[in-house]
């Protein structure tokens, strides 16, 4: 189930009106983001004497929360027009292309375009696919490997190629920045670090996508979970 958040004011604007904790209080209570233990005690106990808030919710976006046979979680900020431009990858095999840092993702498209995109092409004749549709995969920007730098030129650059914006997926185990859009899905748990599964996943491995599931299956051998027709 989608959880609506407030997106019509900025951090700014919450931190100047002294709303950035009942915010926080308010994303624990629906579940957008899970309860964890710190040095200074557990979240919902350091968030015990904040006064109750409700925020306002837009229509227009909503974290949506993905898992499949790679990761637990993963999670996308999409408004309208995002989400029906995901209806059009459902049930869809993608070709993963993975990268091992935001830098090397970012270094192809700006030097190798041409490269990536006969690459994909062959992937797609060696596959037998019928459209080749990537999947990209930024890997190791998690919080073990990098400590979770904010990432906002690798959606950024992307959506600026009319070839793939659009037309291609990014996953990362890294968070984005405020600013990002398109179809970027992150903060994936279990990271890069502590998944021997993406450890072993390669360009050119097959990726189902399942919107109305919410599911990123990793096709073993053909065989493959089968996906929802209906949301």
């Amino acid at each position: 189930r989608p959880v609506l958040i407030p997106a019509d004011r900025s951090i700014h604007d919450l931190a100047e009106k002294k709303e950035v904790l009942p915010l926080f209080k308010f994303l624990l209570g629906n579940k957008v983001i899970a309860d964890r233990d710190t040095v200074s005690g557990r979240w919902s106990r350091r968030m015990s004497h904040v006064q109750e808030k409700s925020f306002p919710v837009l229509d227009q976006s909503r974290f949506l929360s993905f898992s499949g046979n790679l990761f637990n979680r993963l999670l996308i900020k999409a408004d309208r027009e995002e989400y029906l431009n995901l209806k059009r990858f459902h049930g869809k095999v993608l070709t993963a292309m993975v990268f091992h840092s935001e830098s090397d993702f970012i270094a192809v498209l700006l030097n190798r375009k041409q490269e990536l995109m006969r690459n994909l092409e062959l992937w797609r004749k060696k596959r037998k696919l019928p459209e080749s549709q990537p999947v990209f995969f930024i890997l190791n920007e998690g919080r073990r490997s990098k400590g979770m730098p904010e990432m906002y030129y690798a959606s950024e650059y992307l959506n600026q190629e009319k070839d793939l914006a659009g037309k291609s997926l990014l996953v990362t185990d890294g968070r984005f920045s405020g600013a990002t859009y398109g179809l970027a899905f992150g903060y994936m748990e279990p990271e890069y670090a502590d998944s021997g599964k993406l450890q072993q996943l390669k360009t050119g491995d097959l990726i189902r996508f399942d919107l109305y599931r919410r599911k990123f299956i990793r096709v073993n051998q053909g065989k493959t979970e089968k996906t929802s027709s209906d949301p």
